[in-house]
Order: structure tokens, then C-alpha cells, then sequence
């Protein structure tokens, strides 16, 4: 069927066609596994992203009530982790993917701290900014409780 001088030519194309299918089984791909937990060791359900600026990826996520989730089929490369949870203090971190092998984040979140927002708001101001100068105003019970220290002073001396 084949001759003398075309077995090295099979022999070449099955090889070329073998490296073909090694090469194919490689993945290239990684995998993250996420365990959130809370001070006291339970389990905590936050929301999740995941960006790697250098993969062009994003992707957002939400832990089970166990606190697990994986990230499956990740390039290879550098991410950001990024947790957020009601009552909790944000959680943010580098997380490196370099081989097939499983890498593993358990994390602990902080409770949030106690934070206090002042509004400022600036349409009901107390100052007239019509006013140019300074009005002092004397009302009635001022009036009423001046003491006067000579007879028919003491409005003058009030205004004074």
C-alpha cells in the first residue's frame, strides 16, 4: 500500500498530528476557590468581583450561603478580588493564577466600621445675602428685664 519513500512521510504526519492533540489537552486555564467567613468562623454570603485589567476580564458574583464559590476557567494572570457584604467592612486583594492548580482564598471579613455623614446643605442658610452691613435686634423681653439707671434713659441706653 505504501512504498519505501513515503512511510517517513506517514510517519512525520501522524507525529505532527499527535503533538496536534497534546497540544490541544493543555488548558491554560485556572481555577479559584473562595471561603468567606465572619470573625467569629461562620459563614458569610457576600457579593463578589473578579478583574484582571491585563485579561481584559470582569466578573461579578455572589457566594452560596456557605460562603464558597468557584471561579472556573480563568486565563492565567493577575486579579483583583474585590467582597462587599450588609455589615461588613469591604474586603480587596491581589490574587495571582499561574497554573492549572486550584488556588485557594479563604478570607475573614471585618465588621464595618461606624461612620457618621454630615449633610451639608446650602439653600436654607440663616444669613440674609442681601445684607450688606450688621442689624442687632432687641426684642421684648430684653426691653422688659433692662434696668434703667436714670428716669427716661432708658431706651437710649438700651440702644446703646
Amino acid at each position: 500500500m505504501f512504498s519505501k519513500r513515503t512511510w517517513p512521510w506517514v510517519g512525520i504526519a501522524a507525529l505532527v498530528l499527535l503533538c496536534a492533540l497534546d497540544a490541544e489537552a493543555q488548558r491554560v486555564r485556572g481555577e479559584l476557590h473562595i471561603e468567606v467567613r465572619d470573625l467569629q468562623g461562620a459563614a458569610v454570603a457576600p457579593s463578589g468581583e473578579l478583574v484582571s485589567e491585563a485579561n481584559q476580564f470582569r466578573k461579578t458574583f455572589v457566594t452560596g450561603p456557605d460562603g464558597h464559590y468557584v471561579a472556573q476557567d480563568l486565563p492565567f494572570g493577575v486579579y483583583r478580588l474585590s467582597l462587599r457584604a450588609e455589615g461588613f467592612a469591604p474586603w480587596s486583594n491581589l490574587v495571582e493564577i499561574r497554573s492549572e492548580v486550584p488556588v485557594r482564598a479563604s478570607i475573614t471579613l471585618g465588621v464595618a466600621p461606624v461612620t457618621t455623614q454630615v449633610q451639608v446643605n446650602d439653600a436654607a442658610t440663616l444669613v440674609d445675602p442681601n445684607q450688606t452691613g450688621s442689624i442687632y435686634s432687641v426684642g421684648q423681653q430684653a426691653i422688659d428685664e433692662n434696668l434703667t439707671a436714670r428716669p427716661g434713659r432708658s431706651l437710649s441706653d438700651l440702644v446703646n
